[in-house]
């Protein structure tokens, strides 16, 4: 018979166990939306004659669409001329 210690330190490592799993499967399936959300946003941008800047220096919350000579952030409307 299993000491309790014993028997309460394996159940946590098999929670912890279960719990990396999950993550796993979890942070593959991100990377997975991820590389589609690439791959239509590139092809939108192509379809529509815009180049994909850096990330907006104001708020860093989108990439820069250039169109134009003009460099535009969609979420916060912050706009530079090139």
């Amino acid at each position: 018979m299993e000491p309790p210690l014993r028997k309460s330190k394996n159940r946590h490592r098999r929670s912890l166990f279960a719990e990396v799993e999950s993550l796993h499967r979890r942070l593959s399936r991100i990377q997975e939306d991820q590389e589609l959300l690439r791959n239509t946003l590139s092809g939108l941008a192509h379809e529509s004659d815009i180049s994909i800047g850096s990330p907006c220096p104001k708020c860093g919350q989108s990439y820069m669409l250039i169109k134009k000579g003009l460099m535009s952030c969609p979420s916060c409307k912050n706009r530079l001329s090139i």
